[in-house]
């Protein structure tokens, strides 16, 4: 999703891994939400862990799973409902 050049966001690559501490159990719902002029806000189960900055933070994010390369192409798929 950055086509390799992950340097100009790795302080905020580091803060959003920083909020998936400890161990998730079976059941769990993290929600990623990008709001314009904010960053993303992310959620586990509703509670906040925290928000990263940057719409070029959420392009990165979010292309991981909705850019024109996806990890995974079914995954995309099902996430546009297609």
């Amino acid at each position: 999703a950055t086509g390799g050049n992950t340097a100009p966001l790795a302080d905020r690559i580091a803060q959003f891994n920083g909020m998936f501490t400890g161990e998730t159990k079976k059941g769990e719902v993290y929600d990623l939400t990008y709001l314009p002029g904010q960053g993303v806000s992310v959620t586990r189960n509703g509670a906040p862990l925290g928000r990263v900055a940057g719409l070029d933070f959420k392009k990165a994010l979010f292309g991981i799973w909705l850019g024109q390369k996806p990890a995974d192409d079914g995954l995309k798929e099902g996430m546009l409902g297609r």
